[in-house]
């Protein structure tokens, strides 16, 4: 089967209270205090050497190699270096649920439409910020979006349980939206918890949390796991598998969480390997899987390859 390795060292992390900097010329007027000052924060990413944090209304990102700077540095010009905010009129009063660095934009993702924000020649400024639709399709409000190689990836709900959307660059402002999964109906359940990709192994991985439609409390022991040999508009192969961990315990469905011993609350992926908080005999422990591993099965008398 699949080789986990268990990482049981302990790191401390420290956490303070944010400092951002102060506004130094203008007022509440002429130089504005951004959205997430005083409406729930939806997110954060960063985007080229700039700190990105978004409400429902409002993506704002922050000065250039200054993270936590969000006012202009003078009221009289707009330089290039300073914090731009953006309110999409294109997302039509639906609110902001997901935004996901993407080559050279920034994915926003609305219920039902796929916006790009980019900068006309590459580098994002005031001069050179464009906004565009980019697709329309409606996805799922919960899992964030997982860009890998030229594609970004996301989940959507059906009547008989989950999907995958792959899209792809028609042109520099507008995607093609591809089914992934309907060769599958019924196979994913819907609307997981976490999606994570390797573009190395052209791999992405659905973790569920066992609540939607189609969904049991296996799920949250199992992740499902799409492979391709190219991705984009020449795609020609690909597959869809679950690896299933636990696999000797037969709890009944309808025992409490406490009495399960193996949950997947979490998963990510840093360079060859995909790490997975996991839920084990009454302990929080961090596993992970070496995506680069040969592995021989048992019965057979070969190395078993997940390439084409």
């Amino acid at each position: 089967g699949l080789g986990v390795e268990r990482n049981i060292g302990l790191s401390l992390t420290t956490y303070e209270k944010l400092e951002y900097a102060a506004r130094q010329s203008g007022d509440d007027d002429t130089n504005p205090l951004p959205d997430f000052f005083t409406n729930p924060i939806k997110g954060i990413s960063s985007f080229q050497d700039r700190l990105c944090i978004f409400t429902e209304n409002e993506v704002v990102l922050s000065g250039t190699a200054n993270s936590f700077n969000f006012f202009r540095s003078t009221v009289r010009d707009l330089l290039d270096s300073d914090p731009i905010k953006v309110s999409p009129s294109q997302a039509d009063n639906e609110s902001i649920v997901h935004l996901a660095p993407y080559q050279t934009g920034l994915v926003v993702v609305t219920n039902r439409k796929q916006l790009l924000i980019y900068g006309d020649g590459g580098a994002l400024s005031h001069k050179t910020l464009t906004v565009t639709q980019a697709a329309a399709s409606e996805t799922d409000l919960y899992a964030k979006p997982v860009a890998i190689q030229n594609s970004l990836y996301c989940a959507y709900a059906a009547s008989y349980g989950g999907g995958l959307y792959e899209f792809y660059p028609e042109s520099a402002s507008a995607f093609t939206a591809r089914d992934v999964s309907q060769q599958v109906p019924g196979f994913l359940p819907e609307g997981p918890r976490a999606l994570q990709g390797s573009a190395k192994h052209n791999m992405l991985f659905w973790l569920d949390d066992g609540l939607g439609v189609n969904s049991s409390y296996r799920d949250q022991e199992t992740l499902y796991v799409y492979s391709w040999d190219v991705g984009g508009a020449d795609k020609r192969q690909s597959a869809w598998t679950s690896w299933r961990f636990n696999e000797t315990n037969e709890a009944d469905a309808t025992q409490p969480a406490t009495h399960r011993d193996y949950e997947i609350h979490n998963i990510v992926c840093l360079g060859d390997r995909l790490y997975m908080l996991v839920q084990s005999a009454g302990m929080v422990v961090l596993d992970y899987i070496d995506l680069d591993i040969d592995f021989v099965e048992d019965k057979l008398d070969y190395v078993r390859r997940d390439d084409f």
